[in-house]
């Protein structure tokens, strides 16, 4: 889609100039207390990882009261991802994944972090949702199991939040995240540098609390190991071993109560001295013992052994398994049609014309797969919102897509889905460019025209309709014998060049050439 008064959109900025390598995988993990990526090479269909950066940022400990981003965080942040995207140059953007987790989603200045932080790192960066991050980490953690088939709980204790799932084998089946972490509870209870049984208790019950209303969930649920990831535990371990609490195979309950009464015995932060591990590890240490310690006793673990796999593996995976990943975003979808009783049947009609008038279509610049992906999604759940009401039933489906659990999708996508459902009908908003790019509207033009098309609800041969996107018009070309039959649908398809044309996109109906 094109304004009036601007050229054709300009393509997306390419960062590098050298030839891209597209046997190279990356994953980026923004996380709330450090910053990783993962490089990989495909050799043989295998990825074998070729290289690793992290930098302990601790975006959520620079996170003020009012949940802004502070300075100093925004620029360790930006400085973090000048130095990633370095690296990730000559990766092609399709074998690049770069994920934002508990503090970009909680942040008020967030948005505009991830904004100047896509133009520094040269790639998007997608928001996911606690329970999308505790899929990938538990797809993460199978890449390291010596029995990937075994039933286990997984536990990630990351900056702002804390993953749990239980899998059984390869299947991840119940998924929770909650909001407590080593930096959230270390700011909260530890905040003066001091530890001692009070604030040790305090920061326990807080996890307790956040935890307790899905705890049934795992109380109920079997397995046969327990595997922790994350720098957090990591660095449990690592000092469990250096004070002789624990061997080398992880860590047992009794290893983590001598390591809480040490530091407790200790009684400061500054004073611990544990060796090898950074100072600023340090510092959210006793708030990740705590977390951890309530969650031991809650669910009753007696031992927990340690992955050094985690979500960045597991995006990584991911993004080279991209296959898996479709067939868990259309495994969502089916769920939601199912548990909203969508009509698919006439969801079928629109999603099939949306296809036929995209494959039909004459484009300046062809839909990306992503586009097309996201145009099927928005075809089979644009009438979602009829299962609270038929009027406004586009802004039901906007709030029930915003707010379910998706499995698959990232903030992003979600968002995006959403939109397109809200807008597939009606007014358009004022603020288009500022919600869908130039494909994306695209995507929303052919979407409404589909719906259009399909009013009747009825099987019908191809509408004779073709769609022209040039530089500074759309045109739609129809059989006029077929717009005099069919009067109704010749009065919406006016309708809906005026819309757009509201918003200075021209689109026009037969327009009479010279």
């Amino acid at each position: 889609m094109h304004k009036l008064s601007a050229p054709v959109l300009q393509q997306r900025r390419g960062i590098n100039m050298q030839k891209n390598d597209s046997t190279q995988f990356a994953a980026v993990d923004l996380g709330s207390n450090s910053f990783h990526m993962v490089v990989a090479k495909l050799e043989n269909g295998q990825l074998k990882v070729m290289d690793r950066l992290r930098e302990q940022v601790q975006l959520g400990l620079g996170m003020s009261d009012d949940k802004l981003i502070t300075d100093d965080a925004w620029a360790r942040g930006l400085s973090c991802l000048a130095t990633f995207g370095q690296r990730l140059r000559g990766i092609p953007t399709s074998n690049c994944r770069v994920v934002g987790t508990n503090t970009l989603r909680r942040a008020v200045n967030g948005d505009a972090f991830v904004k100047e932080a896509n133009k520094v790192l040269g790639h998007e960066i997608e928001i996911i949702s606690g329970r999308e991050e505790a899929r990938l980490i538990y797809e993460g953690v199978l890449q390291n199991a010596s029995d990937p088939n075994l039933p286990r709980l997984v536990i990630d204790i990351g900056g702002g939040s804390t993953e749990l799932i239980v899998g059984d084998g390869l299947y991840p089946t119940v998924i929770e995240s909650i909001n407590v972490g080593c930096v959230s509870m270390s700011q909260r209870h530890f905040g003066k540098g001091r530890i001692n049984a009070s604030t040790m208790r305090r920061a326990a019950n807080n996890t307790l609390m956040e935890f307790h209303p899905v705890m049934h969930k795992y109380t109920q649920s079997h397995w046969e190991e327990v595997v922790g990831c994350s720098g957090t535990i990591k660095a449990i371990n690592q000092v469990s071993q250096h004070l002789g609490y624990s061997s080398g195979d992880g860590f047992s309950a009794q290893a983590l109560e001598q390591l809480s009464a040490h530091m407790q015995q200790i009684g400061q932060i500054d004073e611990l001295g544990f060796p090898d591990l950074p100072s600023r590890r340090l510092q959210v240490l006793p708030g990740g013992v705590a977390v951890l310690q309530a969650l031991f006793k809650s669910l009753g673990i007696a031992h927990m052994q340690v992955s050094d796999t985690a979500l960045r593996e597991g995006v990584i995976y991911d993004l080279h398994g991209s296959r898996h990943h479709a067939n868990v975003q259309e495994h969502t979808m089916r769920q939601l049609v199912k548990q909203f009783n969508v009509d698919a049947e006439h969801a079928d009609r629109v999603q099939h014309t949306a296809d036929r008038l995209q494959s039909r279509a004459i484009h300046q610049k062809p839909l990306s797969p992503i586009d097309m992906q996201q145009m099927k999604f928005a075809a089979q759940v644009f009438e979602l919102g009829w299962v609270v009401a038929h009027s406004q039933y586009h802004k039901h489906g906007h709030y029930l897509l915003s707010n379910s659990d998706m499995r698959g999708f990232g903030r992003t996508e979600q968002k995006l889905l959403a939109n397109l459902v809200r807008y597939h009908r009606r007014k358009l908003p004022q603020q288009l460019e500022q919600l869908f790019n130039d494909g994306q509207q695209q995507v929303l033009l052919l979407l409404r025209l589909a719906v259009i098309l399909n009013r009747d609800r009825l099987d019908e041969p191809d509408p004779p309709l073709d769609v022209i996107f040039e530089t500074d018009r759309v045109v739609l070309v129809a059989d006029d014998a077929w717009l005099k039959l069919n009067p109704l649908t010749t009065a919406e398809l006016q309708a809906e060049c005026q819309e757009w044309t509201r918003l200075d996109h021209l689109v026009a109906l037969n327009p009479e050439e010279g």
